[in-house]
């Protein structure tokens, strides 16, 4: 494990890596085009969050308008989705197999960037996605380190990738660090269902 300095250059490389790998193994063979520093084209979307926690710690959020949640599904999904979750989709309702998808792709994402900011030398874990459906996301964060990467898929397709990485405060435990992850966890949830 190396120990370089943690810049913006370092983690925005990180995860550039993450997002191409995830997309190769959830998507192998489709062209994809990363952006950087592009500002999200929508608020009202679905996002996935994955809390980081360890000698970094924040967040990795995934947004997508819901066009795009609806394609990136049904291409990860493929013959798994039939006709009857198409009528859904068009509705405006996810199904679970949709969720799920998208869920998962940032889960891969996630997981991929925390090995690739350990690999030079400081820890990250990732937790499991939480997902949030068609809300008014405003993304306002406190961070060391802000990252942001569009990605674009056959130009219709539009996923905004953003990371938030503080150094945890002096003095706080990896306990105090998880229960604040699993409190913001629980606002969302909450917004999520009113």
């Amino acid at each position: 494990m190396k120990d370089e300095q943690i810049t913006d250059s370092v983690l925005l490389r990180a995860l550039d890596t993450a997002i191409r790998e995830a997309f190769s193994e959830m998507l192998p063979g489709v062209p994809l085009e990363l952006q950087h520093d592009a500002q999200p084209s929508h608020t009202i979307g679905d996002a996935a969050i994955v809390a980081l926690s360890g000698q970094l710690c924040g967040s990795l959020i995934v947004l997508t308008p819901r066009a795009s949640t609806v394609l990136l599904a049904r291409r990860i999904a493929g013959d798994l989705v039939d006709d009857d979750d198409g009528e859904m989709a068009e509705n405006g309702l996810l199904t679970q197999l949709e969720q799920d998808s998208i869920r998962e792709l940032s889960n891969r994402v996630g997981c991929i960037f925390a090995g690739a900011v350990t690999s030079v030398g400081r820890r990250l874990d990732p937790t499991f996605p939480i997902f949030v459906c068609g809300q008014d996301i405003n993304i306002v964060a406190e961070s060391d380190h802000e990252l942001a990467v569009t990605v674009l898929l056959d130009s219709v397709i539009r996923i905004d990738t953003r990371a938030f990485l503080s150094v945890p405060k002096s003095g706080s435990s990896r306990e105090e660090r998880i229960r604040e992850l699993e409190r913001l966890r629980e606002e969302l949830l909450a917004g999520e269902s009113e």
